[in-house]
């Protein structure tokens, strides 16, 4: 198939991504590396030099639901974690239509086992994480940078946020609460259920729930679907965004599938076209 020939999912090689490219390949790259607008953002995160930081200027951050048009022309994807999916569509609504708060937006995320990878390590044994839930890389967690930088991007201002990662004890999945302050009172429930449903109309991977109701990991399990319920706090003129995917494939493979689909013209939904585990 012409598209396994030239679009190379990389991980880890960023060395040789440059050569890739020179060769005439598109890269779908699923390591940090290339996600980054500022070389110096990333290096202050990663605590190390960017190899090829002059790839930054083209590289496309493959958020296919915000970056569409600019993924289709381009050669070179940063294709984003489970954490940053997440909590970037929980929150983009809201800050796009200019009624947010841009100060003091909290994300509380958790994620199964496997969000961590297949490396070993004591921390993911079965007898560590069964029965057992706890928060790690508190205020120091590198997705943080991501989801600042897109936020930002949308609000058209630097955003800074308070970022809580969880390891919960199941094998997939990833929910993010989003706690976004309202500019000015009277907005209703319908009001900001409405935005969301105009911002993610005709998006066929982003599910947002019926008011009222909120989406569990169960939902998206094996799909790349991503459900997003909203909530109205009104004694604190506060909305609180719940998203939930797998971070097996929107937060990971699946996304890279649907960025390669992108790139070469196929339909989005191709090879991802399927509900998931639980009907």
């Amino acid at each position: 198939m012409r598209c396994g020939i030239y679009c190379i999912a990389a991980w880890g090689v960023k060395s040789v991504i440059p050569a890739l490219l020179d060769a005439g390949l598109k890269v779908i790259d699923l390591s940090g590396d290339y996600r980054y607008d500022n070389v110096e953002v990333y290096e202050k995160w990663y605590k190390e030099k960017h190899s090829s930081p002059e790839l930054l200027k083209e590289s496309v951050y493959g958020l296919c639901e915000l970056h569409r048009d600019k993924i289709r022309k381009s050669r070179l994807i940063g294709n984003p974690g489970c954490y940053t999916t997440c909590s970037i569509l929980a929150a983009a609504p809201l800050l796009a239509a200019g009624v947010a708060e841009t100060k003091n937006i909290i994300v509380d995320a958790k994620s199964g086992v496997t969000g961590a990878g297949r490396g070993l390590g004591l921390a993911y044994h079965f007898c560590e994480c069964t029965e057992n839930t706890k928060a790690y890389k508190v205020a120091t967690h590198r997705h943080t940078s991501e989801i600042e930088q897109e936020l930002s991007n949308i609000a058209g201002e630097e955003i800074m946020i308070s970022f809580t990662p969880h390891l919960i004890p199941q094998k997939r999945g990833i929910l993010s609460t989003v706690y976004i302050n309202l500019k000015k009172q009277g907005m209703t429930a319908g009001d900001v259920q409405e935005i969301y449903e105009n911002y993610y109309k005709g998006e066929f991977f982003v599910r947002v729930k019926a008011q009222g109701e909120l989406p569990e990991t169960k939902h998206v399990a094996g799909s790349n679907f991503v459900d997003i319920g909203v909530v109205l706090d009104e004694r604190l003129n506060r909305v609180v965004a719940v998203s939930a995917l797998d971070n097996i494939v929107k937060g990971a493979a699946g996304q890279a599938i649907q960025n390669m689909n992108i790139m070469f013209g196929l339909d989005e939904k191709t090879g991802l076209d399927f509900p998931g585990f639980y009907l």
